[in-house]
């Protein structure tokens, strides 16, 4: 039982609710006081790679509805997860800030639907990308806490060149852009 080799998590939730349910709960008993929807890929570019491309909302309003079904049994938080689009920025790629922005606009409504408490913006490694996802969470869930984390290698640097402490520095710096958390994630180390 479970998704085929190469299924996207997301779609579990779909097939599946109470397989992802019991997750959440086995997470809850072990002591989280914060569950995360799993929502890692939901964005349109990278729900289209599996055919679920018109489902945006749904995938995420329904996962951020199964964790809020367990959190509420047990008083704990549920916290929206945006990955990266799946997709570079110019001028590596074809997408523009802005559109990186709409794309997770169009996923965060979906999970601010489902009643998340808080945004995780997870393993990024472009600070155009993070700026993005930091601009869309201000606009669609303004109220809501953002934590945001970035993916580095061995060099303590981001696909892209950054060096932690730049990152948040330039993020922190980005107006009325501003994260309540920046953590390292993925790091590499020799």
């Amino acid at each position: 039982m479970g998704l085929e080799d190469g299924a996207p998590g997301e779609l579990w939730k779909l097939l599946n609710r109470d397989a992802v349910r019991t997750a959440h709960a086995a997470y809850a008993e072990a002591g989280a006081r914060l569950l995360t929807t799993n929502t890692f890929g939901g964005t349109r570019p990278r729900l289209e790679m599996h055919g679920l491309g018109d489902r945006v909302g749904e995938v995420n309003r329904t996962a951020a509805q199964i964790a809020r079904s367990v959190a509420d049994e047990r008083r704990l938080l549920v916290a929206g997860d945006l990955g990266p689009t799946g997709e570079l920025l110019a001028p590596l790629g074809a997408l523009t800030r802005e559109d990186a922005q709409e794309l997770f606009a169009e996923q965060l409504v979906g999970l601010v639907e489902g009643g998340i408490d808080l945004v995780l913006v997870e393993t990024l490694s472009d600070l155009g990308e993070a700026e993005a996802a930091l601009a869309a969470a201000r606009t669609v869930a303004p109220g809501l806490p953002v934590a945001v984390t970035m993916s580095f290698d061995t060099n303590l640097r981001t696909m892209m060149g950054v060096r932690p402490a730049d990152a948040v520095a330039h993020l922190a710096a980005a107006g009325s852009i501003r994260a309540e958390s920046y953590r390292l994630l993925c790091v590499r180390l020799p």
